[in-house]
């Protein structure tokens, strides 16, 4: 392999290789924008106990990473900004934070989109409390029902053996039974009740918002496509590719 032919061969290579660099300009370059966040906590008992302070825990996370990856989101997203094309992902962080990364054609545009994102997955996610909230309410309000229906039957049972036992001694075992079931579903209704009131107190109470720590900001360097990775491979193939040649040349 003569020298003349290795000059020519890195020459050829970098000639494809910067056409390749020029080539890629024709295409619509990709911009992305990211925006971290720290999950609230949710849970209204947890937020007392706390007294508001502290993020949310594990299943929280995976929860409002879900939010983000579903197709309400991304529908919501599209709604806010018609007849953009994105790709958005959302992924948790090492230190328990929340990412959400978006990609457009336009760095500004990336960014807008990111910090409107983490708003509309709180709205989504205040959507949805709303909803399980509600199935909460309903579920309290049939059990107040039933367990007032046990009261209710258990102090029949126990005014009726009062007035149809003579003995004492049975009367008093009997109404001792009566009397401590009575006892249990009159606790047992006050519960409910309890828990019914704050359920509906809690009904349309607003969710707390999550916490933006870095806040996207419009980042003027593309991430697609990589000219210098493009240019690099072009030369690399251009190189094997000539020495494939030469080589078969030679055999034959």
């Amino acid at each position: 392999m003569s020298r003349l032919f290795v000059f020519r061969s890195l020459l050829v290579a970098f000639v494809i290789a910067v056409v390749a660099y020029a080539a890629s300009y024709l295409v619509t370059p990709k911009y992305s924008s990211e925006v971290q966040f720290f999950v609230p906590l949710t849970i209204s008992e947890k937020q007392a106990e706390q007294a508001g302070v502290g993020f949310g825990g594990d299943s929280e996370i995976d929860a409002h990473i879900q939010i983000l990856r579903s197709k309400r989101f991304f529908k919501a997203l599209s709604r806010e900004f018609p007849e953009k094309v994105f790709y958005a992902h959302a992924s948790r962080t090492r230190y328990g934070a929340v990412s959400l990364d978006v990609q457009t054609h336009n760095a500004e545009l990336s960014a807008q989109m990111a910090n409107a994102g983490v708003a509309i997955a709180d709205s989504i996610k205040q959507l949805l409390l709303v909803e399980n909230r509600k199935q909460s309410v309903l579920f309290l309000k049939n059990a107040v029902a039933a367990k007032d229906e046990e009261v209710k039957y258990h102090q029949y049972k126990l005014d009726s053996i009062r007035q149809t036992l003579s003995k004492p001694s049975e009367e008093n075992a009997l109404a001792f039974r009566y009397e401590r079931l009575y006892g249990e579903a009159v606790n047992e209704l006050a519960r409910y009740t309890t828990q019914l009131r704050r359920a509906e107190i809690a009904l349309n109470e607003p969710a707390p918002m999550a916490y933006v720590f870095n806040p996207a900001t419009p980042e003027y360097t593309s991430v697609y496509p990589n000219r210098l990775f493009i240019a690099v491979a072009a030369f690399v193939m251009a190189l094997v590719l000539q020495f494939f040649i030469y080589t078969l040349i030679k055999k034959e």
